[in-house]
């Protein structure tokens, strides 16, 4: 009996090591000064560090100074677990966001867990009803490395300050062995080899229970021996809970089943979360190409009067008038003009982003269509003094492309610096760098774009300074 008992303890150390060294987070053991005592796999794959570079270093160095906890240790309870999050150095330099979990133990150390949460703080900013997902625990261990009882003691207190249970399947003896925690997250106290072996335990959601068996099928009669899944159970109070699942099967000779062993997490309120952003995504994808398309329902109703009252506003040149009533006809014909090109840009915009834009090729003269777009162009340039140049290079030749939308492109472009230059030229060139492409730059002598806000020029509607749109116009 004493040597089952041996036997059974070394199984469960060895499934704790496999766990911890084959975990998807960081995992340390900080001694009482401080100093990384041990470590996972995970630091180096992770973060660059290797178990040499970290033992025996400050743990306080690879924080971020305004992270780093206040020196009352002292005042730190045996058993409390304290989580938080901080901004972890890797070896690149780049500094990372980690949700912390922190245990002391009776002997003065720290078990310590940490997870990358980055993308979910980034995500944060744009889902407010997802902030809490980002500081979630997300522990997930495998495969065991290191099998000896010291170290076992120690990986099994990180288990536990992780809150997941593990389990152990013997197909030979047909036992079936949990640890206290896995009969926490499942709520029964005990369960039978047969129950576990016919899936009656766990009780798993019906509407899951068919993705629950293909995913141990595929494990147990396939060539993979290690793999995960997510389900919902129903506990015996009659809550559900989402539980992920981390199976790994040990087979003998002839493809014989002997072992099994897996860990199961409760992670049901991250779940539920990662489900509502899922479904606020959607919700927003859905608003964004409804409003998408009333905005080119609209810009195309509207677009219809307006060539109307650009057509009388022709019609009006032919009759008699005075010179004032004259130059406010070409105003209005001016301001019309400058209308119903907002609206075709509006509506251009709203099928680029319904994916619904189409080009028509042919061949071209891209000299001939770049002087066409500055002569009309030139009367604005004239006005202010500023020279208009074209520069194509000869060996270019006829192209295939569209030339409306090359045209337009053009004609935005030198447009902008016609608009943003005071005095001097405005260049328009044109070069073919490779086969089959042509690369058109707009050199002009303007205000320029200072660097600090030249990240964000691309964005809709932007103009890196306010004061723009009141000096020269523009919707950005």
């Amino acid at each position: 009996m004493a040597e089952q008992t041996e036997a059974g303890g070394a199984g469960r150390t060895a499934l704790i090591s496999w766990l911890f060294e084959n975990s998807h987070d960081l995992i340390c053991l900080v001694d009482p000064e401080g100093r990384f005592e041990l470590v996972n796999t995970a630091w180096q794959r992770l973060t660059g560090w290797t178990e040499a570079e970290l033992v025996g270093q400050p743990s306080s160095d690879f924080c971020h100074p305004d992270d780093r906890p206040a020196d009352h240790d002292g005042q730190a309870v045996c058993g409390e677990v304290v989580e938080r999050e901080v901004r972890l150095r890797m070896k690149s330099g780049e500094w990372r966001w980690h949700a912390v979990r922190c245990q002391l133990t009776d002997g003065a150390r720290h078990i310590i867990t940490m997870r990358d949460v980055t993308a979910e703080r980034a995500r944060t900013d744009e889902l407010a009803e997802a902030r809490d997902a980002a500081r979630r625990g997300d522990v997930q261990m495998r495969r065991a490395r290191r099998e000896t009882r010291a170290n076992g003691e120690r990986l099994k207190i990180a288990l536990q300050a992780a809150e997941a249970g593990v389990y152990e399947i013997d197909h030979v003896k047909k036992t079936f062995w949990a640890s206290p925690e896995f009969k926490r997250v499942t709520g029964s106290d005990s369960a039978t080899y047969a129950d576990v072996r016919s899936l009656r335990f766990p009780n798993f959601h019906p509407e899951d229970l068919p993705h629950v068996r293909e995913s141990f099928r595929a494990l147990h009669g396939g060539d993979r021996t290690s793999g995960q899944f997510e389900a919902r159970i129903l506990r015996p109070d009659g809550e559900t809970r989402w539980v992920r699942v981390s199976h790994h099967l040990k087979v003998g000779r002839g493809g014989r089943w002997q072992k099994a062993v897996g860990l199961v997490q409760d992670f049901d309120t991250h779940k539920r979360q990662a489900l509502a952003l899922q479904d606020a995504q959607r919700a927003a994808e859905a608003a964004a190409e409804a409003k998408s398309s009333f905005l080119a329902n609209m810009s195309h109703e509207i677009r219809t009067p307006m060539n109307g009252v650009l057509g009388i506003l022709h019609l009006l040149k032919a009759e008699e008038l005075s010179d004032e009533g004259r130059k406010m006809l070409d105003e209005a014909v001016s301001c019309g003009e400058m209308l119903a090109e907002l609206l075709n840009d509006v509506l251009d915009f709203s099928k680029i982003e319904a994916g619904r834009l189409e080009l028509r090729y042919e061949a071209i003269d891209p000299k001939a269509l770049m002087e066409g777009v500055l002569r009309i162009l030139r009367p604005q340039a004239d006005s202010k003094g500023l020279r208009l140049i074209v520069e194509a290079d000869p060996a270019v030749g006829w192209v295939n492309s569209d030339p409306v939308r090359l045209r337009q492109s053009l004609f935005n472009l030198v447009g902008n610096a016609v608009k943003f230059t005071r005095e001097g030229s405005v260049i328009l060139r044109c070069r073919a760098p490779a086969e089959g492409r042509l690369r058109f730059e707009v050199v002009d002598t303007g205000i320029g774009i200072p660097l600090h806000v030249q990240p964000g020029i691309f964005q809709r509607f932007d103009q890196g300074d306010a004061s723009t749109t009141r000096r020269f116009g523009g919707s950005g």
